[in-house]
């Protein structure tokens, strides 16, 4: 409870500046708060930073946090040290940045992306949210409790329902974040980052909002849609961008790619098919997923209800074995979908093998119990 009504506090603060009091941070060396309503912000955006650690809705990826410590390092030199990547948890597309210059990344938001010049135009763009000071100066307010709903729990802090009769949410407006777009892509282009994977890192953010036929995106509640964003950063692109710049796949798949797996089969877990379908379909899948792809399109398939579908989970299943012939988990899907459709021979044939290359897990169990049941 505690920690709800910290966040609440925080989203009502947010209010309760005034943005002719509030002047955005120049340099490394004024970072502090200037009014009592700043003062209070930072006291309970630490008080929120705490809450999210004694939650345990930071995962423990020093490695991964180091790097995008990194990268906003290059992006904001003169600020090392003032703002501080964070990760969390939730599978979900989601960034924000807390007064404090505390920055969230959800791990939903850091595996959809492909390349370390995408995740950059996204800390880019938070970077100046803090630097800026919007949440301070911001006074738009989205008046809707599913919009609320949704914000709070994709920053991993539950509540009850009574809380939604509060009935607003904190959005930035379209003039500070058109203004985080434009001054974050100069950060991205003096850094050396290419700027074209800036219209791509929201296209892929479009793609999953789009399949799970969302009216607003979770990561842009009350932001401008999407595709102004994208148009919006091909024209600066078109206008200054910088050729050649970096891109980084391979920097960022050697970080990011040991958990990409994880975090798709929590959406699959969390019932987001279509998004993961939708991933798993993009071209450059193959090349983010390339151990397992099969498997992973195979396993989101058998999640739909049509036997065309499962058909084709089938074949992908197939051969993700081909690949891998000892794959358990492979083995274990394919098992289960056969006992389902009364197909006992294959059931039985990689059911037995599932238990052979498995480590102990909870389906060992059920599995042993339908081979028993079988033969």
């Amino acid at each position: 409870m505690a920690n709800r009504i910290t966040l609440i506090c925080l989203i009502l603060l947010l209010a309760g500046c005034k943005s002719t009091q509030i002047k955005s941070f120049q340099s490394g060396d004024e970072i502090a708060a200037d009014t009592e309503g700043e003062t209070r912000l930072w006291y309970q955006a630490e008080k929120f930073d705490t809450a999210m650690v004694k939650g345990r809705k930071i995962p423990d990826y020093p490695d991964i946090q180091g790097y995008l410590q990194a990268v906003m390092d290059r992006l904001y030199p003169e600020f090392q040290g003032s703002i501080r990547v964070n990760l969390h948890k939730a599978p979900v597309l989601n960034a924000f940045a807390l007064p404090n210059g505390s920055i969230y990344i959800n791990m939903g938001m850091l595996t959809s992306l492909e390349n370390e010049a995408q995740i950059a135009s996204v800390l880019a763009h938070e970077g100046v949210h803090f630097l800026q000071k919007h949440g301070a100066k911001q006074r738009v307010y989205n008046q809707n409790s599913q919009g609320w709903a949704l914000a709070v729990s994709m920053m991993g802090v539950p509540f009850a329902g009574q809380l939604v009769a509060l009935n607003s949410m904190s959005g930035y407006s379209q003039e500070h974040e058109t203004e985080a777009d434009n001054l974050g892509f100069i950060r991205l282009r003096q850094a050396g980052y290419d700027t074209s994977e800036a219209s791509r890192a929201f296209e892929i953010l479009a793609r999953e909002v789009k399949a799970e036929d969302v009216d607003e995106p979770y990561f842009f509640a009350s932001h401008p849609k999407l595709q102004s964003r994208i148009e919006n950063f091909q024209r600066l692109h078109e206008a200054e961008g910088s050729a050649g710049g970096e891109v980084g796949f391979s920097a960022y798949q050697s970080v990011v790619g040991p958990v990409r797996e994880s975090v798709l089969r929590e959406k699959l877990a969390a019932g987001k098919v279509r998004a993961v379908l939708a991933t798993l379909e993009d071209e450059a899948s193959k090349r983010l997923y390339p151990e397992h792809f099969d498997f992973l399109m195979g396993l989101a398939l058998l999640k739909k209800e049509d036997q065309e579908s499962h058909l084709k989970a089938e074949e992908h299943l197939l051969a993700a074995l081909d690949q891998q012939p000892g794959y358990a988990a492979a083995h274990k899907a394919l098992g289960f979908y056969y006992l389902k459709t009364e197909q006992q021979e294959q059931a039985v044939s990689h059911l037995q093998n599932y238990l052979k290359f498995a480590s102990e897990d909870e389906d060992t169990a059920f599995a042993e119990f339908y081979l028993n049941k079988l033969m």
